[in-house]
């Protein structure tokens, strides 16, 4: 048995409300990287973000070319999003490529991908208060982390980790000293994970994002003094 994937839940009155008129002003054709992305999540349920990149010919990238990145929708909030609930299904490519082919200019060539995820550990060490468990404290500081750094529910607005949106230790530092019964933060630490190579590279001050990334955590290390 296997957990089911790919689901959304019903839209809420306020997300109607935003969209109603967002909806209105494109007039259903895709021509700005906005008008891209709202049309992209229109495309099928089962899309939880969408990023429209432009090119930059300047850079040597096509023109005419605009790249939409899509984020299925995934459950996991407070515990280890999978990569596999990340990768886009072909059926759901083709349905987005085909809804947006249909409202896009002629002259504009469509390419429908994954965003780059960049995959991170954090190892925090920390003094918890002597009236609470450090236990629990440990574990209420794991999810915060496993929910911050995720594409979906993370970031600072809590609505999915920035597109190309760097992360520094001192948000790792922020985040944790904020969590109830921490007295303060020993130490932090925040790895690079390479999946491909099965690598965790050195710890880092800074984790840089690209503008088509989006950060995303593997496994977090909490280990609390009492």
């Amino acid at each position: 048995r296997y957990a089911s994937v790919g689901g959304a839940d019903a839209e809420t009155l306020d997300s109607a409300r935003i969209r109603g008129p967002r909806h209105l002003r494109i007039r259903n054709r895709a021509v700005t990287a906005e008008d891209f992305e709202i049309l992209a999540q229109e495309a099928a349920t089962s899309v939880a973000r969408a990023r429209c990149i432009q090119p930059e010919p300047e850079n040597g990238q096509q023109a005419g070319t605009v790249r939409v990145l899509l984020v299925p929708q995934a459950t996991a909030v407070e515990h280890r999003i999978q990569p596999e609930q990340l990768q886009i299904p072909k059926s759901l490519e083709e349905e987005v490529r085909q809804y947006l082919d249909e409202r896009r200019l002629l002259t504009t060539a469509l390419r429908v991908e994954a965003p780059r995820y960049i995959w991170v550990s954090a190892q925090v060490h920390v003094e918890v208060s002597p009236h609470l468990d450090a236990v629990s404290v440990a574990e209420t500081i794991e999810r915060r982390l496993y929910r911050f750094l995720n594409p979906l529910y993370g970031g600072p607005d809590g609505e999915g980790w920035p597109f190309g949106r760097d992360l520094f230790i001192a948000d790792v530092y922020a985040l944790v000293d904020g969590v109830e019964g921490v007295k303060y933060v020993a130490d932090a630490k925040i790895y690079p994970v390479n999946l491909e190579a099965g690598q965790v590279g050195d710890h880092v001050t800074r984790l840089r994002v690209p503008p088509e990334g989006l950060v995303c955590s593997y496994r977090h290390l909490v280990v609390p003094h009492d």
